[in-house]
């Protein structure tokens, strides 16, 4: 007795198969792409792009900020994590200033006090915005920030980004 070996031809995948699955992968780069579009610009008023601003703000930093926090924002050495008053903290890319929102710097910077965990802490012995009676307007107090910004590295500007995107208020829906 023989065996004959038969050989089975490969299946031939359809057409329409082809067509589905095609149809399937571009509905979901769509959807990604939707989704994308609804994500909110991120809209900071702190530019470090912007070469006037950040001029300004290293001329405000010079003439208000340069005594305590150090020259290129590197703080004061004897500034320790953790003491009850850290005075010329880092706020250049050595230090933690990057872990916080843009409107969290410039509350902190106006008002002389930091939001924490629902506490309110004295970072500053006085407080720096106009409003607050302090010499700094909000222009250099943005221009501030964003002179903060130009010392700091790629993957801590965009960790920034997101807490900023995070910790913005949700704008209601339009009616």
């Amino acid at each position: 007795m023989t065996t004959q070996a038969t050989q089975t031809p490969a299946p031939r995948h359809s057409r329409l198969g082809l067509w589905f699955g095609l149809g399937a992968i571009v509905i979901c780069a769509a959807i990604v792409a939707y989704i994308d579009s609804q994500r909110p610009a991120q809209m900071s008023l702190a530019d470090a792009e912007n070469r006037k601003q950040v001029e300004l703000g290293e001329q405000t930093y010079q003439q208000n900020c340069l005594a305590c926090h150090g020259l290129k924002l590197k703080g004061k050495p004897s500034w320790e994590v953790g003491s009850a008053k850290q005075a010329g903290i880092p706020l250049s890319a050595d230090g933690t200033t990057w872990h916080l929102s843009d409107r969290h710097l410039f509350d902190a910077i106006a008002t002389g006090q930091r939001l924490k965990a629902g506490t309110t802490k004295q970072i500053h012995d006085t407080a720096y915005g106009k409003a607050q009676g302090g010499p700094l307007s909000d222009k250099e107090i943005w221009a501030l920030i964003a002179y903060f910004k130009t010392t700091w590295t790629a993957r801590q500007i965009e960790s920034q980004k997101e807490t900023d995107l995070r910790e913005r208020p949700a704008v209601p829906a339009s009616k």
